[in-house]
């Protein structure tokens, strides 16, 4: 009947796992996992990765499950079996240090928990760690638990090593653990035994302690070099006031804010009858509850901004048990253990229909649109080189001939019209869409993605095409006073109009019908304030403008790295002279005019 029993709870956190897997884009932590697995094989084991330091054992499943395909489902397939397998191990845990009841309690309760729920659906390593976590406390207990503990050793060992190499927080769990075990022998006095033990392993044992050895050396060789690198960035600073930050976890560790009422009472109990009854496991449930939580309260990498359930989600597996060891102590008959465990489902409910409702930027969405809408020679900028290559996990631009750069890159369109497509996404909560921090001025349309979304909605703004386009740093024919300079790693023109005044720069446009065409330029400088005058072929100079101001009412914007549309001007087709004098400034804050690019639109 247990069997049975065991066997319906994982059939249930499968099916709670594998509903709706790919329905969802993959997001931004996902895509990056995607990019790291698709190196070979040697070099998910042999390198860092470019962003979060050395942790090839989930790059390494996630890259066994490319060989099956790049649907959503698929790659999100292994973080699934790892959760099903910690609701197998949270089985086993309850059942040998309580009873096989506490046991199918815990397992329950985790199959229906959202914050393992979450994790176990998602491209990322927090579900292998909750997993290795989980292991190494079962195989602790066999160490303290039985005589012949050389085979546990081993296990704890290469548990703990997988864990360190799955993410470096595993480091908490390892510490707490060596720190028990330690503080463990030194009380039963069996230290020592333990040793002479260890000194008469067989032929057998011996050889299986060297591969560990060998396996050690060969991942410890990296972990070593990224752990040094990680703790030379670590900082001193809370995260959170001390009671937001113990509620925070226990809300997390629980359902919902309400639940409390009913995990909280229940989590004491279950902590009390494990001190009376388990002192052994008291200890370490309490050390491993209490100390990597604190541990990253107040030390943290300087890259993590405040404090996160994830960092330490592994301490849902004794939370859980203990709540269990609750339920066992307080409801002896099967009735009201069955009423128990339809209360905890109940209260799940909604947080998990929640969970399901959640959406984040729909990054597939954005590169389905963009190879269905966007032509050959159309260019996407992103805000940032990160999301740069998230994008085009799903654009592939290379392959249908769009150009994918940053704001801060240069590229030379086609001599036909284009349209330039801003990807404008940013990790927050109930973010608008927002053209104002954009270069790109006059949008032609702006495309939402789930911009309903709870987390990190993302916008398309949709350039008019353009017909003619000049880098700022090529084609002058005649200059005076003007230089190329390189900013942000991308070369523009600039001058210094105090030490030469009334420099000018011109430009060979060739038009490729006549028309009424629109002129923008982007004038970009750190600071700068210069004042500009332009004309074309022989025309008057305009009048002066300076883009990086502007006012409204009484507010007086500052400079910022935005476009100025110039004017608009009737062109013939063929070539024509685009000239950009400077005008001397008044003081050292406005000596400097510099041309990124400058484009022309067809005034239809």
């Amino acid at each position: 009947m247990n069997k049975v029993t065991l066997i319906l709870i994982l059939i249930f956190g499968g099916l709670l796992r594998f509903w709706q897997l790919g329905a969802n884009s993959l997001w931004k932590d996902e895509l990056f996992s995607m990019i790291e697995a698709q190196k070979p094989i040697f070099e998910i084991f042999t390198s860092k990765t470019w962003f979060f330091g050395y942790n090839p054992i989930h790059y390494f499943f996630t890259h066994l499950a490319l060989y099956f395909g790049k649907s959503e489902a698929l790659v999100r397939t292994p973080a699934v079996i790892f959760g099903l397998l910690t609701i197998f191990v949270i089985y086993k845990l309850g059942k040998v240090i309580f009873n096989q009841k506490v046991g199918l309690l815990s397992a329950f309760l985790l199959s229906i928990s959202p914050l393992h729920l979450e994790y176990s659906r998602e491209v990322r390593y927090y579900s292998y760690l909750i997993f290795f976590s989980s292991l190494t406390v079962l195989f602790v207990y066999k160490i303290i638990s039985e005589k012949k503990k050389n085979i546990w050793v081993i296990l704890f060992a290469l548990a703990s090593l997988f864990n360190i190499a799955t993410q470096p927080n595993a480091l908490l769990v390892l510490g707490t653990e060596m720190m028990f075990l330690l503080a463990w022998f030194w009380w039963k006095k069996n230290f020592l035994g333990l040793t002479k033990k260890i000194g008469r392993w067989r032929a057998q044992e011996t050889g299986v302690i060297t591969g560990i050895i060998l396996i050690s050396i060969f991942l410890g060789s990296v972990l070593v070099k990224s752990f040094g690198e990680l703790f030379a960035m670590v900082k001193f600073a809370p995260a959170m006031p001390p009671f937001a930050f113990l509620t925070y976890i226990l809300i997390n560790l629980s359902v919902v804010k309400g639940a409390l009422i009913v995990y909280l009472p229940l989590f004491i109990l279950g902590l009390i009858a494990c001190y009376k009854n388990k002192k052994e496991m008291f200890f370490l449930f309490f050390l491993f509850m209490i100390l990597p939580p604190l541990a990253f309260y107040f030390v943290r990498p300087a890259a993590v901004f405040g404090f996160h359930i994830r960092y330490v989600s592994f301490i849902v597996i004794p939370y859980l048990l203990l709540i269990s060891y609750g339920i066992d102590t307080l409801l002896k008959r099967r009735v009201f253990v069955f009423l128990a465990v339809l209360v905890f489902a109940l209260l799940s409910v909604q947080p998990i229909n929640a969970y399901y409702q959640t959406k984040r930027g729909d990054w597939r969405g954005v590169g389905e649109y963009l190879i269905k809408n966007a032509k050959p020679g159309d260019v996407v900028i992103t805000e940032n080189y990160y999301n740069k290559i998230l994008l085009d996990y799903y654009l592939e631009a290379q392959k249908h001939g769009i150009f994918i750069k940053t704001a801060a890159e240069s590229f030379t369109p086609t001599k036909v019209p284009f349209r330039i497509y801003f990807h404008q996404h940013d990790y927050s909560l109930g973010v608008k869409a927002n053209p104002e921090g954009l270069p790109l001025v006059d949008n032609e349309e702006i495309i939402p993605f789930d911009p309903d979304a709870k987390i990190s909605p993302m916008y398309l703004f949709k350039s008019r095409p353009i017909w003619f386009w000049q880098e700022g740093e090529a084609g002058f024919f005649e200059n005076e006073g003007w230089s190329v300079s390189d900013f942000w790693g991308k070369k523009v023109m600039g001058t210094d109009s105090l030490t030469s005044p009334s420099a000018f720069i011109s430009y060979k446009i060739d038009v490729p019908v006549s028309g009424n065409y629109n002129l923008y330029a982007n004038l970009r400088w750190d600071g700068a304030r210069g004042l500009l005058k332009y004309k074309i072929d022989n025309q008057k100079w305009s009048a002066g403008f300076q883009p990086f101001f502007g006012e409204k009412g009484d507010v007086v914007f500052k400079w910022r790295f935005k476009e100025a549309k110039l004017g608009s001007v009737y062109l013939k087709k063929g070539e024509h002279t685009l000239t950009f004098l400077n005008q001397k400034a008044e003081d050292e804050v406005g000596r400097f005019q510099n041309i990124d690019y400058f484009y022309l639109t067809l005034n239809e």
